[in-house]
C-alpha cells in the first residue's frame, strides 16, 4: 500500500479553554438556580469568573445571576464590571438598567437605558426602552427627544406611539397626546396600552364616552384577569335586567371603587332584583350604606349565587351615561347607621373654632405617588393656627413623616388614624371634621361620596378624574382643588392652602 494511502490517525481534541470551563460553570449553575437552589447555582458561576476573571461575557452572565436571586447591589457591582472590560457590550447596559429598575433607581435606569440605545444604534425597541425609563425618571424633554428618535425608525410601533403620548400628557400637552392616540390607533386598533392611554386622555379632557369605551380594553389586563374567585356567571352586557341579580365585582384600588361605586344605585332602574357589590375588605361596613346596593361581600372570598356580573369600572359604560359622570348621585355613602364603632371613635369636644382632617401620603406601590405625595411640614406649616385643631387621618407607610416632625407639635394633633380599622372607620371621624385636607387617594374619594367638605392637594398633571384645569371637581360638587404650577413643586399649592385657610378662620372666628 502506498504511504500516502495509510489510513490517518484522528486527531485528538485538545482540553477546554478556561472560557469554555467558565461556561459550562455558568451553565451549571443557571441549571441549580432553576432547581431553586440559589446557593449552590451562585457558587457555580463565581467559579466561572475565578476561571476567567477577565471575560466580560462570563462577568455579565454572573450579573444576571445574581439579580435572579435578588442580590441587587452585588448584581450592579458585577454588571458594572462587566461594562469595565467591555463597554461595547450593549446587552450589558440593558441588564443594567433592569437591575437598577428592580432596585428602584429610576435615574440610574434611564442613563444605563440611554447608553445601551446608542449603543445599538438603529435598534428602535431599544431607543423606545431609553424613553420609557426617562419618562418614570420624571425627564421629559430627554424622554420626548428620545421617543422621536424611536418613532422615526418605526414610525408605525403602537408601544413607542404609546410611551411619546404618556410623555406629551406629563409635559401637559393632552390634545397633541389624544391626536397622536388617534393616529396611532388607526394603524394599531388592537393595542392595549395604547387604547388605555387614549381612555386616560379622552376622560381627562371630558369625553367621558369614548374613554369609558376604550377603557373596558383594561379587562384583558393580568392584574384583572387573574383576581380570585372569578365568576362563572355571564358577564352583563348593558341590557335590562328584568327581575335577575347581579354581583358588580371590586377592582384596582380603594378609591377606584368608592368612586365607581356611585352607579351601582342606577342598576335597580334596570330592572335588577338584587344587586350584589363585592369590595375590598376595608370597605365592606361602608358600601352597606350606599343607596340601591342590597348585599356588599368581601372581595377576598367567594360571591353568592347570582345570574350575571360586571365589572365595578365597566358601570358608567353599560349603563350608558355618556359625558355625564351624574355628580347628582353624590353623596351616596353616609355613617348615619348605627354602629359598634361610632361611639368609640367620637372626637373631644373641639378645642379650637375648626377642627381639620388631613392626609398626606398615598400608596407607595402606586407608580406617581412619588409625585402625588405632599411632605408633612410643609402641610403642616400652612394649616396650623391658635383657631384650628387638625385631625390625622394618614393610613400606611406615610405615617412615618409623624415621627419627624417636633415632638411638641405632634403633641397637638389628634392621631384619629390609630383607632380606624377599616374605611368606614375613617369616615365616622372624617365626618367629624369641619374639612379634610389629602392629596389624591382614597380618603378624598370617601370625603367626596360623603359630601364633605374637601381641599384636594394634586399634582400636576393630575389624574384623568380631575380634569385637566379648574378648581371644582365633576365627580364630587363639595371638593375644592388646588392645582400645582409646575409639576413636582408643592409651594404654589401649599401657598394657596395657607391663604385659603387664613380666609376660612377670618370668616368663622372674626
Amino acid at each position: 500500500m502506498p504511504p500516502n494511502s495509510l489510513p490517518r490517525t484522528a486527531a485528538r481534541p485538545g482540553p477546554p479553554s478556561r472560557r469554555d470551563r467558565a461556561l459550562a460553570e455558568c451553565k451549571a449553575g443557571a441549571l441549580a438556580l432553576q432547581m431553586g437552589k440559589t446557593e449552590a447555582g451562585l457558587k457555580r458561576y463565581a467559579a466561572g469568573v475565578s476561571l476567567a476573571p477577565n471575560d466580560a461575557d462570563i462577568a455579565a452572565l454572573h450579573g444576571v445571576a445574581l439579580r435572579s436571586a435578588a442580590r441587587l447591589v452585588q448584581a450592579q457591582r458585577e454588571l458594572i464590571r462587566a461594562i469595565a472590560l467591555d463597554a461595547s457590550r450593549a446587552d450589558s447596559f440593558t441588564q443594567l438598567a433592569q437591575t437598577y429598575r428592580l432596585a428602584g433607581d429610576r435615574a440610574q435606569a434611564a442613563n444605563a437605558f440611554l447608553a445601551a440605545a446608542r449603543l445599538r444604534g438603529t435598534d428602535a425597541i431599544a431607543w423606545r426602552d431609553a424613553a420609557e425609563a426617562l419618562r418614570l425618571a420624571d425627564r421629559i424633554d430627554d424622554g420626548l427627544t428620545t421617543a422621536q428618535h424611536a418613532a422615526s425608525l418605526a414610525p408605525s410601533d403602537p408601544d413607542i406611539a404609546n410611551t411619546t403620548a404618556l410623555l406629551l400628557h406629563r409635559a401637559g400637552r393632552l390634545e397633541e397626546a389624544l391626536a397622536l392616540c388617534e393616529r396611532a390607533r388607526a394603524i394599531a386598533p388592537d393595542a392595549l396600552h395604547l387604547s388605555l392611554t387614549h381612555a386616560m386622555l379622552c376622560r381627562t379632557l371630558g369625553r367621558y364616552e369614548l374613554g369609558w369605551s376604550l377603557y373596558e380594553r383594561r379587562l384583558e389586563l393580568p392584574a384583572l384577569l387573574q383576581r380570585p374567585f372569578a365568576p362563572t356567571s355571564p358577564r352583563w352586557d348593558g341590557s335590562p335586567l328584568a327581575g335577575r341579580s347581579i354581583l358588580v365585582r371590586a377592582e384596582q384600588g380603594l378609591g377606584d371603587q368608592i368612586q365607581f361605586l356611585r352607579w351601582a344605585s342606577m342598576l335597580q332602574a334596570r330592572g335588577a332584583a338584587d344587586v350584589m357589590v363585592q369590595a375590598a375588605p376595608a370597605l365592606v361596613r361602608l358600601f352597606r350604606s350606599a343607596p340601591g346596593v342590597d348585599l356588599v361581600i368581601a372581595s377576598d372570598r367567594p360571591a353568592p349565587s347570582h345570574w350575571v356580573h360586571v365589572d365595578i369600572g365597566s358601570l358608567p359604560h353599560l349603563l350608558r351615561t355618556g359625558d355625564d359622570l351624574r355628580a347628582d348621585l353624590v353623596p351616596y355613602l353616609s355613617t348615619t347607621a348605627a354602629d359598634a364603632s361610632s361611639g368609640r371613635l367620637q372626637l373631644a369636644p373641639r378645642a379650637a373654632a375648626l377642627r381639620v382632617g388631613i392626609v398626606w401620603g398615598g400608596s407607595p406601590l402606586q407608580e406617581d405617588n412619588r409625585f402625588r405625595s405632599v411632605p408633612l411640614p410643609g402641610l403642616l406649616a400652612a394649616i396650623l393656627r391658635p383657631e384650628v385643631e387638625v385631625v390625622v387621618l394618614q393610613q400606611g407607610p406615610a405615617r412615618e413623616q409623624l415621627d419627624s416632625i417636633d415632638p411638641v407639635l405632634r403633641g397637638t394633633l389628634h392621631d384619629a388614624a390609630a383607632a380606624c380599622s377599616d374605611m368606614y372607620d375613617t369616615a365616622v371621624v372624617a365626618s367629624q371634621c369641619d374639612l379634610v385636607i389629602s392629596m389624591c387617594t382614597s380618603v378624598v374619594h370617601l370625603a367626596g361620596a360623603l359630601a364633605l367638605p374637601t381641599w384636594l392637594m394634586l399634582a400636576t398633571p393630575a389624574e384623568w378624574r380631575w380634569g385637566a384645569s379648574g378648581e371644582r371637581s365633576a365627580l364630587y360638587p363639595s371638593l375644592r382643588l388646588f392645582r400645582q404650577q409646575q409639576s413636582g413643586d408643592w409651594t404654589s399649592v401649599l401657598d394657596a392652602i395657607r391663604r385659603a385657610m387664613t380666609q376660612l378662620c377670618e370668616a368663622r372666628h372674626p
